[in-house]
């Protein structure tokens, strides 16, 4: 987990977590989940800076790629994603609560 700290305050969240593949040698892959901004700093760049800092942890680590989830009615954190390069077509989340 990174927090995005700004003025002594908690301005924003994201849980990254590495995988390993058996399917490609030793490249893990990515998840990141719990991307969370404050409502009052959205639009500062704080949660572009999160996404990038994981996006570069995992690097770091050799992951092939970083897939993420998000509500299907959160369309503005779509559009976040997308600006941020994800691409949302073609996929399907699939969860079991346990």
């Amino acid at each position: 987990m990174f927090v995005y700290v700004s003025n002594g305050e908690v301005a924003g969240t994201i849980h990254l977590h590495l995988c390993m593949d058996a399917l490609s040698g030793d490249r893990p892959f990515a998840i990141i989940e719990r991307v969370v901004t404050a409502s009052h700093v959205r639009g500062l760049g704080f949660g572009a800076a999160l996404m990038r800092h994981a996006e570069e942890t995992a690097m770091s680590r050799g992951a092939l790629k970083v897939m993420l989830s998000s509500n299907t009615r959160r369309e503005e954190a779509h559009r976040f994603y997308e600006r941020l390069g994800y691409d949302g077509e073609g996929s399907r989340l699939f969860k079991k609560y346990l």
